[in-house]
């Protein structure tokens, strides 16, 4: 009877934060500067393919007896960071091409992958977490011309939804860095180099 009760405990815990983030950034600031032109990109993050993003742990003190769960990203995670590097280029005034990963392309490319991705509740509230990516223009030679590593954290006192919303407002801060950067004199004269 005590181990029906406890795993009842842990069900309506994990189903009240809820145990997957749907990522998507927020509202973003339009540059002061719009440029123009085309930059080339992959559909998806390169790198390794995530799916876990971090761990959720039952309010205190469910906690001292009751295990965590993890927490994945709704669908693929990379083609979801994809989506976010695309409205940040649009943004910024370039038209946006996909290219295939597996093919050789002419010009410079935008490629882009995810380094960290990890939110938790180690307490139930707050959740925390931290989204960081690198975001490299190569030239067809493979040398890169531009780089930048981009950062994000959020957090939140929000149980109902609260990974999805911690997530968001990473993205969001990561995306809107984007969009200033590349909206920035250094990356058009990178993208114009060909």
């Amino acid at each position: 009877m005590r181990q029906q009760a406890r795993g009842l405990q842990l069900i309506a815990c994990l189903a009240i934060c809820g145990c997957s983030v749907d990522l998507g950034h927020g509202p973003l600031v339009s540059p002061d500067r719009v440029q123009s032109g085309t930059v080339a990109t992959y559909w998806r993050a390169g790198g390794q393919d995530f799916k876990l993003v971090g761990r959720a742990g039952p309010p205190f003190p469910l906690g001292l007896v009751l295990p965590g769960a993890d927490i994945e990203i709704d669908g693929d995670g990379n083609e979801r960071v994809g989506m976010q590097v695309r409205d940040a280029l649009k943004l910024a005034g370039y038209t946006v091409t996909i290219v295939n990963r597996q093919l050789p392309v002419e010009g410079p490319v935008l490629d882009y992958r995810v380094t960290r991705f990890w939110f938790g509740n180690p307490t139930y509230v707050p959740i925390a977490g931290k989204i960081e990516l690198v975001a490299d223009l190569v030239a067809p030679d493979n040398v890169v011309r531009w780089s930048r590593q981009f950062s994000g954290s959020g957090l939140t006192f929000n149980f109902w939804d609260g990974f999805s919303t911690a997530a968001s407002g990473a993205i969001t801060e990561i995306a809107n860095d984007m969009v200033r950067e590349f909206s920035g004199e250094e990356f058009r004269r990178a993208v114009a180099q060909y």
